[in-house]
C-alpha cells in the first residue's frame, strides 16, 4: 500500500488512498516497518540513497520507521490494534 507508484484502473477501490484519507483526516502518519518495505522495493528517498537505489517511491502520509520506533510506541500506548 505504501508504493506510490500503484496504479488501479478506476473501477478497483485505491485502500492506499482510503488510509491516505483517513491519516489525513485524523492528523496521523501511517508507519511502515522499513525492512518489511525495502525488501518489497518500497523506500523513502533517505534509504534509497543509503542502499544505493535508484529512486524513492514511497506514497504522501507513509513514514518507514524500525523496531525502536514500534518498541518506542508500545510501551507508552494503553491500547494495541494489529490487523
Amino acid at each position: 500500500l505504501a508504493n506510490r507508484l500503484i496504479w488501479l484502473p478506476e473501477d478497483i477501490e485505491s485502500m492506499a488512498k482510503n488510509w491516505q484519507h483517513f491519516a489525513m483526516s485524523h492528523d496521523l502518519t501511517i508507519q511502515v516497518c522499513v525492512s518489511a518495505a525495502l525488501a518489497r522495493g518500497v523506500t523513502d528517498a533517505d534509504n534509497a540513497t543509503r542502499h544505493q537505489l535508484q529512486g524513492d517511491n514511497l506514497a504522501d502520509g507513509f513514514e518507514l520507521v524500525g523496531l525502536g520506533e514500534l518498541a518506542m510506541h508500545l510501551h507508552s500506548a494503553k491500547t494495541v490494534y494489529q490487523f
